[in-house]
Order: C-alpha cells, then structure tokens, then sequence
C-alpha cells in the first residue's frame, strides 16, 4: 500500500492556508486570553468559534482525501 502525502490537487492548497490563517488568528486570541485578563468569557468565546472554524475546514480536507484516493491508493 503506497501513501502520499502531498495532494495531487491544488484546492487543497487552498484549504490549507485557509486553515493556517485562522490557526494564526486562533493563536493570537489565545495569546490575548492569557494575557489580558479582562472578558474571558468573550474572549473564550471568539477562541472556541474558531476551534469551530478550523474543525469544519479539517472536516473539509479529510471529505475531500477521502473522494481523491490520495490516501492508501496503489
């Protein structure tokens, strides 16, 4: 069983710098949580809905992985 790791597709490119773009964001959220210590419950908030984000973008790679074959083809 051969496995690849680089996509044959570029949309998955794409996805991957989407997911990166809010990884950075996510990081830069969570960086302000701990520091600054004022509406946590917020803040808490706005890093979750990007936990959220990011999950359905992952969701989105793996879906599309899955139609390509890329994973576990001969």
């Amino acid at each position: 069983m051969r496995f690849s790791l680089m996509p044959r597709e570029d949309k998955f490119f794409d996805l991957f710098d989407e997911t990166v773009a809010i990884m950075s964001r996510a990081a830069g959220k969570f960086h302000e949580l701990v520091t600054s210590f004022d509406r946590l419950a917020e803040r808490a908030a706005e890093l979750k809905e990007e936990e959220r984000t990011c999950d359905a973008i992952v969701g989105k790679i793996i879906g599309a992985l899955d139609r390509t074959g890329a994973v576990g083809s001969d």
